[in-house]
């Protein structure tokens, strides 16, 4: 019976390590996608699919390149409820940082993660997220 128990003890911790180390992997993934991804445009839709467990979506159109979908499911639900309709987003790439332009404001933003698991303790460990906002 104790070497049941062992067994299982074993097994939930080998379990939980590789769980920890496939979420750090997923979350450094995220972040670097977005440090590396370029958009600007105006927002002139912004939508939760339900059909698509959820996702929030915000259409970007830009004058050249037409009408871009970005998806912000990974961000806070307060980075995207504070996005609006109207407002100009320009992120460069090789950073973090959005800038929000509208018409009684011009702001910039550090995207968060704080959709992803455990997004406080791996923003700590990713280099990307680090450097840009220690600047």
């Amino acid at each position: 019976m104790q070497s049941k128990t062992l067994i299982s003890i074993i097994f939930l911790f080998v379990l939980t390590a590789c769980e920890n180390i496939t979420q750090k992997d997923f979350f450094d993934k995220v972040v670097y996608s977005e440090y590396h991804d370029k958009y600007s445009g105006i927002i002139v839709n912004k939508s939760i699919d339900e059909g698509n467990h959820s996702r929030r979506i915000v259409e970007l159109k830009h004058n050249v390149f037409g009408v871009n979908k970005r998806d912000f499911t990974f961000q806070s639900l307060e980075f995207f409820d504070f996005l609006k309709v109207g407002d100009t987003l320009v992120k460069d790439s090789k950073s973090v940082k959005v800038e929000i332009k509208r018409m009684e404001l011009d702001t910039v933003i550090y995207l968060d993660f704080g959709n992803l698991k455990d997004h406080e303790i791996y923003r700590r460990e990713n280099s990307y997220l680090v450097e840009e906002v220690n600047q």
